[in-house]
């Protein structure tokens, strides 16, 4: 990407984009955690089209990821597949990156790379500043569960039980009060424009509202990164641009987000693309802008 206010990174070297940051007044409360780092970046409230402008990072902070020439080979059959190519790059608090490409080019294999949910061949995945990559299986699932939301292309919500009992589940695994984890599902129910409909079972719900309620799901345990694998995939285009404008306020509210997609208008909407072919990052584009951050909304990121 080229022309004013865009740039293009080294490939794979994830280099950190030029540019200050300044405290700004208002955005979501913080529950827990990271509130001054949180409250020193430069947010933006969403447009139409739910593109925010670039966050800088204080030179201070760790990355949100950082990956290092991060490799994933498979064996099918008798050969080897090389889905993932040592791979390097560095995802800043509060940015909002898409990863696109060709079906195979490895994009979903880094996101569950990225998420802890697979393990590398070689290299480093960090999130937050700590190793994932040689993770214990109990260690890597109880990091998921505080520190990492997913959101998929197919909903996976529980049918018997309602839009507010889902987005409970996660909270319930993580062993938070009763009480308290109702409030949390309300209030993100809220968020999300679904607060009329927590009683809902996801049968009762449009597509639109079951996307809706794991993007809530996701946000259950105030995760410090959001990762989503092809959300708009199952929507018509007027649900897709409702999905895209929210995922921009959740960014534009503090949320570091992770999509991988072939939606081009979801790809639009993001800060930065990261663009992938046989397994590599074959280029790596931002866009920066300005703007102020929003006010009001639960805090859906830990900071």
């Amino acid at each position: 990407m080229t022309g004013e206010g865009s740039g293009t990174r080294d490939e794979g070297r994830g280099a950190v984009v030029d540019g200050s940051s300044r405290s700004t007044p208002g955005g979501p409360p913080q529950h827990h955690g990271g509130t001054e780092a949180s409250a020193s970046h430069h947010h933006s409230r969403a447009r139409d089209t739910g593109s925010p402008p670039l966050v800088p990072r204080p030179s201070s902070l760790l990355p949100a990821v950082s990956v290092r020439d991060l490799r994933r080979d498979y064996r099918m059959g008798g050969e080897t597949v090389h889905a993932v190519r040592g791979v390097t790059f560095d995802v800043v608090d509060g940015e909002y990156v898409a990863v696109v490409g060709p079906s195979g080019c490895g994009k979903s294999t880094l996101l569950n790379l990225v998420g802890v949910i697979d393990r590398p061949s070689g290299g480093v995945v960090a999130v937050r500043g700590r190793d994932v990559s040689t993770m214990t299986d109990k260690e890597a699932t109880l990091f998921r569960l505080r520190n990492v939301g997913f959101v998929f292309q197919r909903f996976y919500l529980m049918p018997t039980l309602s839009a507010r009992e889902n987005v409970e589940l996660p909270m319930a695994e993580a062993k938070v009060p009763r009480a308290e984890r109702g409030a949390r599902a309300r209030e993100l129910l809220e968020y999300v424009g679904l607060g009329a409909r927590e009683r809902h079972r996801p049968s009762q719900l449009s597509g639109g509202e079951q996307q809706r309620v794991a993007i809530a799901r996701a946000l259950a345990n105030r995760p410090a990164l959001l990762l989503a694998d092809e959300p708009t995939g199952e929507l018509d285009a007027r649900t897709g641009e409702e999905i895209i404008r929210l995922f921009g306020r959740l960014n534009a509210d503090g949320t570091t987000i992770v999509v991988v997609t072939h939606d081009e208008e979801l790809a639009r909407a993001a800060q930065r693309v990261i663009h992938m072919r046989d397994g590599e990052i074959t280029r790596d584009e931002w866009r920066v802008a300005s703007g102020e951050r929003p006010a009001g909304g639960p805090p859906p990121a830990s900071g």
